[in-house]
C-alpha cells in the first residue's frame, strides 16, 4: 500500500474526488431498487449515538498515549507544530491535531467511516493484523501542510491527503463542517490495511474507497445518492475493459484515463455490492491481497466466471450512444 500512497492523492483530487452532474441512465431504476435499503443501512450507522461519543474524547499528553510508534513520516509531521500539537485516541485511531475544535469533525467522521467498513464486510471485531493503531495527523494551516508534502517520501504538494498504510496525513479546510469525500477515501485505505493482510490490487484498492466516499457525499441528500448524483457511468468510447481493467498495477498516465479509471473501479465495487451478498467483497479482498488472481477469487467466492462478469458489467456500467 505504500506505493499506492505516491501517487493517489494527486489523482483523485482532479479527477475521481469530483461530485458528478447528471448522467442518462437506462437501468437507474435497477440501481435505485438495490441502493436504497442499503442507504438506509449507511444512515444508522451514521446516527448511532455510540459512534457520535467519538467527539467528546479528551486531550491527552503525548507521553500518556498507548502508541507512540511512528514512521518517518509522521516523525516529520510531528515536527511541523512540535509541542503546539494535541492528541487524543479512540480504540483504534490516535489523533494529532493542531485545534480541537477544527479536528472534531474528523475525528467524528473517521470514526463513522470506520464502523461503515465493518459493516459492509460483516466483521464485529477488528482483526488486529499489527500491533498498535492508525495515527491521523490533521493540518489546518495550508501553508506548514504544503511545506510538509513537499519534504515527505510522497511529495504530494498539491494533495488535500495521503496516506501510507499507517498513518493518514490530512489538511483540514476551515468551516469544514460536513463528511468529507476525501477523508472518506483514505479512511477507507487505513482501514483496509486493518482489515487485510498483503496488498490489494489496485482497481478494488481504489474502488472499495471511492465506493466509500460516495457514501459520505450522499449523506447531503439523507443517503439518497439519485438526489446528489455522487457517480457517472462510463462513455462507451472510454470504457476500459475488465479483462485490463483488473490487471492494471499502475496508475494511467493521463488524469483523464485516470478519472475513467477510478469511475469504473468504483462501479465495479458498486456491482458487486450491490448484486451479491456483501460481505463476499470482504472475502475478496483478502483473498486477491493473499495473491489468488482476481478471476479465480471472483468464481470461488461468488461462483461467477470472468466472462460472465464482463457481460454483466459492461451492461451496469457504460453508456452508450
Amino acid at each position: 500500500m505504500t506505493e499506492l500512497a505516491t501517487k493517489r492523492r494527486r489523482v483523485c483530487s482532479q479527477g475521481a474526488l469530483r461530485t458528478s452532474p447528471p448522467t442518462p441512465c437506462g437501468g437507474q431504476s435497477k440501481h435505485r431498487n438495490c441502493f436504497v435499503p442499503f442507504a438506509v443501512a449507511f444512515l444508522f450507522f451514521f446516527a448511532a449515538p455510540s459512534i457520535y461519543g467519538a467527539s467528546v474524547t479528551p486531550a491527552v499528553d503525548w507521553k500518556d498515549l498507548s502508541d507512540r510508534k511512528l514512521t518517518d513520516t509522521g516523525k516529520a509531521a510531528l515536527a511541523v507544530y512540535k509541542d503546539a500539537w494535541q492528541h487524543a485516541e479512540t480504540e483504534y485511531f490516535v489523533y494529532h491535531f493542531h485545534d480541537a475544535k477544527e479536528a472534531e469533525t474528523i475525528l467524528i467522521h473517521t470514526e463513522v467511516y470506520y464502523h461503515w467498513v465493518k459493516e459492509i464486510f460483516g466483521v464485529a471485531e477488528d482483526p488486529k493484523l499489527f500491533k498498535g493503531k492508525s495515527h491521523i495527523f490533521i493540518f489546518d494551516d495550508k501553508t506548514l501542510w504544503k511545506s510538509f508534502n513537499q519534504t515527505t517520501p510522497e511529495k504530494l504538494p498539491g494533495a488535500e491527503a495521503f496516506t501510507n498504510g499507517l498513518e493518514l496525513f490530512i489538511y483540514r479546510e476551515p468551516f469544514w463542517l460536513e463528511p468529507q469525500r476525501v477523508l472518506a477515501h483514505e479512511i477507507t485505505h487505513l482501514v483496509l490495511h486493518r482489515f487485510v493482510k498483503g496488498e490489494v490490487p489496485l482497481f478494488l484498492n481504489e474502488g472499495f474507497a471511492e465506493f466509500m466516499a460516495t457514501k459520505a457525499v450522499a449523506m447531503k441528500a439523507d443517503g439518497n445518492e439519485f438526489n446528489v448524483r455522487t457517480f457517472q457511468l462510463v462513455p462507451e468510447n472510454e470504457f476500459i475493459p475488465l479483462e485490463e481493467l483488473i490487471l492494471l498495477k499502475r496508475y494511467p498516465d493521463t488524469e483523464e484515463k485516470n478519472t475513467i479509471f477510478y469511475r469504473e473501479s468504483e462501479l465495479l465495487t458498486r456491482f458487486l455490492v450491490l448484486n451479491y451478498q456483501k460481505e463476499k467483497l470482504y472475502e475478496l479482498l483478502k483473498e486477491t491481497a493473499a495473491g489468488a488472481t482476481f478471476e479465480k477469487a471472483l468464481k470461488g467466492i461468488y461462483g461467477v466466471d470472468l466472462k460472465t462478469l464482463v457481460e454483466k458489467f459492461k451492461t451496469y456500467a457504460m453508456t452508450r450512444g
